[in-house]
């Protein structure tokens, strides 16, 4: 809304503003109504496909672990490269992210303890301001936030709640 429309607005009366929010009404009742027939469409489309979808997928999840299988029975095939390709497409595998786990026996917290005792230049110490805790004493604190360069604030936002039940009455 530019300026000139803001200015309108602002000197509309009350009458006025109670036609802005009646025609507000009947567009909620509007994009309520279209956006259930969507959800109805979007239903019956899913459910139309649903099954076959379901039913492609499990196929493709069985035919991949075959494939799987004889990669995993035939390792000669992979010593030059850890693809093959064919005519319908490549197969192979592929060296993921290096990942650091645990080794059998230990836990994580043991494993943390562990790095405190020897390196403990390997273990995180994260610091954050308790925000929770500072809304909650704010009054105790008083102006003492101040001073640790915080505030509490709370917004104010606008809302128009339109009546539903009265779409008929208008």
């Amino acid at each position: 809304m530019n300026k000139a429309e803001k200015k309108l607005a602002a000197g509309m009366s009350r009458e006025q503003v109670e036609e802005v929010v009646r025609e507000m009404c009947l567009a909620r009742a509007r994009l309520d109504e279209q956006q259930a027939r969507l959800n109805e469409e979007l239903a019956r489309v899913r459910t139309h496909y649903e099954q076959a979808l379901s039913e492609l997928g499990q196929r493709y999840e069985a035919l991949e672990e075959q494939a799987h299988v004889w990669a995993d029975g035939h390792p000669e095939e992979f010593v030059a490269k850890r693809a093959l390709a064919m005519v319908h497409g490549t197969l192979g595998y592929r060296t993921g992210m290096p990942q650091l786990k645990t080794v059998k026996g230990v836990t994580w917290d043991k494993a943390l303890a562990l790095l405190k005792a020897n390196l403990p230049h390997y273990v995180r110490v994260r610091e954050e301001p308790d925000k929770e805790a500072l809304l909650a004493d704010r009054e105790v604190l008083g102006d003492d936030l101040r001073t640790l360069g915080l505030r509490v604030e709370q917004a104010e936002r606008f809302f128009v709640e339109v009546n539903r039940e009265e779409v008929g009455h208008v």
